[in-house]
């Protein structure tokens, strides 16, 4: 999974770990096991389960894609151990605390989310954290979570981030997910909100204002529920449903008057009479006045 900096352009490789206990029905989400933010790129050559870890070995290529082949004097590529621990329990994301659903460009904000263990034996495990602009991630980090009591909670922070120009006039994600190699649980483990970059107008920066916007459910694909999120420029009619692959609705989430503003649906899998409905690829379709968007989900139990 490459990861984008900020600066630069370069595509930088980190490892990431998946791990599925229904022989790949389902996945956990991605877990960043290096988190070198260089320009490094990581080459794998081992990963097996033995006594309660895994055991990764892997060559770290330290400055890749930084120059022309012969044209640079050699650099050293160490060769390096993860031994990460592998326990059942349910690590979830609650909420993303920061930055704020709108921010200014060439500000620093320190990312803060809140997590929880639902488990009944205490557990340690990571916590992502990314904001993706189109196909790009422009920021990524990766906090540990050490030793956290079973009902407990903890609010997590990352390294500042500092939103770059190219963003403005831009709706984003911002997305963080928990969990770690042996979390029983993947429909808890990510949450997401739109954050929008301001943009600059006359000598005063301001946050723009509201676009018509679908965001990306999380999770997807979902085995429970999953959060739609969706933006309203103004006060409209809107309804968000739910189709089928023959274009039938299965669902209406949303079907009202709504004012301008930022907004979160949940679908639980289910139509609009309470029954479950078959695994699947299913469309949700948001539309406000003229504005019409649709995007895919997957439902796997």
């Amino acid at each position: 999974f490459p990861w984008y900096e900020e600066q630069g352009g370069f595509q930088c490789g980190e490892l990431f770990v998946r791990r599925s206990t229904d022989g790949g029905q389902t996945w956990s989400f991605k877990m960043n096991m290096t988190n070198t933010h260089n320009e490094s790129e990581v080459y794998p050559s081992l990963a097996e389960l033995v006594d309660g870890k895994l055991h990764i070995v892997y060559e770290q290529d330290v400055v890749a894609g930084s120059y022309v082949r012969g044209s640079s004097s050699l650099s050293f590529n160490p060769v390096k151990y993860l031994g990460y621990p592998v326990a059942d329990g349910n690590a979830a994301a609650l909420t993303i605390d920061s930055p704020p659903d709108a921010v200014s460009y060439g500000q620093s904000y320190t990312p803060k989310v809140t997590v929880q263990n639902r488990g009944a034996e205490p557990i340690s495990f990571s916590v992502s954290c990314q904001a993706d602009y189109g196909e790009y991630c422009f920021y990524m980090d990766t906090q540990p979570v050490r030793d956290l009591a079973p009902g407990a909670t903890e609010q997590v922070s990352f390294e500042p981030w500092v939103p770059d120009t190219v963003l403005q006039g831009l709706s984003g994600t911002f997305w963080t997910c928990a969990g770690f190699v042996g979390d029983t649980n993947y429909s808890d483990d990510c949450v997401q909100k739109l954050v929008l970059v301001g943009i600059e107008e006359a000598a005063d920066r301001k946050i723009r204002r509201l676009r018509f916007t679908l965001g990306e459910c999380h999770p997807n694909p979902f085995s429970q529920s999953t959060s739609i999120r969706y933006e309203i420029a103004k006060a409209e009619y809107v309804s968000l449903a739910v189709y089928d692959l023959a274009g039938r609705i299965v669902n209406t989430l949303v079907d009202q008057d709504l004012s301008s503003g930022t907004y979160t649906a949940t679908w639980n899998g289910k139509d609009s009479g309470g029954q479950l409905i078959p695994n699947g690829v299913y469309f949700y379709r948001l539309k406000s006045g003229s504005f019409t968007a649709t995007r895919k989900t997957v439902l796997i139990r």
